[in-house]
């Protein structure tokens, strides 16, 4: 062990412990005592189908009410844009998947086969040489 046995007994305190009750234990055991109904699931897709709906509908008025400060807080705010787009998350773990499982290719040397611009000036090769 690095660290000494009466570091760990400073860090264990009573607010540590009321802690990692109220927000730990206590939910867990709520949420496993907790009964959960589902609906068929016919009506469970449309129920979530319709609670999308509403969320784009909400989004989209609030787009038409507000476009000018919309657009002026994207423009204005390019990172953030980048920040709230779902794509960059789903483009993100393309890219680190494509990374993560690429085959490494072996190292090619490029252009071996070029010339000295001086031997072909020499001979009247290139254009305007000679």
């Amino acid at each position: 062990m690095a660290c000494a046995w009466r570091w760990v007994c400073a860090l264990c305190t009573c607010p540590l412990f009321c802690w990692v009750l109220c927000t730990g234990v206590l939910p867990a055991v709520l949420l496993a005592c907790t009964p959960i109904h589902y609906r068929p699931l016919w009506q469970e897709v449309r129920f979530r189908l319709l609670v999308c709906l509403l969320g784009l509908l909400l989004v989209a008025s609030l787009g038409a009410l507000n476009h000018k400060e919309v657009v002026a807080f994207g423009r204005n705010h390019a990172k953030a844009k980048a920040l709230i787009t779902v794509g960059n998350y789903v483009y993100s773990s393309i890219r680190y998947t494509m990374k993560k499982f690429a085959v490494p290719l072996g190292f090619v040397h490029v252009g071996e086969d070029a010339k000295n611009r001086r031997t072909h000036y020499a001979h009247g090769i290139c254009a305007g040489g000679g």
